[in-house]
């Protein structure tokens, strides 16, 4: 049986350092992460933070139909289009695996549309001003304003509408990420992906 984990989170917050983690510590495990299938944003390629950019988000559906869809018919090859960050083009990938468990992560991994294909759902929590900090240390002082300004507000909206923290089958908080933290989470992951726990089934 196919079993896929969606964890999402606020940028910043950790749940990609999450994601990987995970992926490192459970068996037979794939992971995706989903940033390669977001939506080219408006304004000339390669200039993402310029003050015309205009970010438009996950683009759920090719996920779910290139990804998604495939694992849960347990294909082991599967052939998908991501995003090319230069020219804002797609680029054809090939995902070779011998996985069970797919994992994806992305802010908005938890909507609506997408948890009914899940067996398990993580939420990353973390404090607001933490997560600024920790994106602008990632990516450079140049992305705050556009964060602040264009990113951070459509987040809000994303929470507001599609309830992920409410909605999520595990609220993890990032801020006591310890290794007896992460250890609990990977027996809860474990208990919930364990027959007859599973909620959901894909396969």
């Amino acid at each position: 049986m196919a079993l896929i984990i969606g964890i999402g989170g606020l940028g910043g917050s950790g749940k990609t350092t999450l994601a990987r983690k995970l992926q490192q510590t459970l068996p037979r495990s794939v992971l995706v992460e989903a940033d390669c299938f977001s939506q080219p944003p408006s304004g000339k390629p390669g200039e993402w933070w310029g003050p015309d950019v205009k970010w438009h988000g996950l683009d759920w559906e090719r996920l779910r139909d290139q990804i998604i869809l495939p694992f849960t018919r347990g294909q082991k090859e599967i052939n998908y289009t991501k995003l090319n960050w230069e020219n804002y083009g797609t680029d054809k990938a090939i995902l070779k695996h011998d996985a069970d468990i797919l994992i994806v992560d992305q802010i908005t991994m938890l909507r609506t549309e997408l948890r009914p294909l899940f067996n398990l759902t993580i939420w990353v929590e973390s404090d607001d001003a933490g997560r600024l900090n920790r994106i602008c240390k990632r990516d450079g002082e140049k992305v705050r304003d556009i964060w602040q300004n264009e990113i951070i507000p459509l987040c809000e909206d994303y929470v507001r509408e599609h309830q992920p923290k409410a909605n999520a089958d595990i609220v993890y908080n990032a801020l006591e990420s310890t290794e007896d933290n992460f250890s609990s989470l990977v027996e809860q992951v474990q208990q919930a992906l364990t027959p007859p726990t599973i909620k959901r089934s894909v396969g």
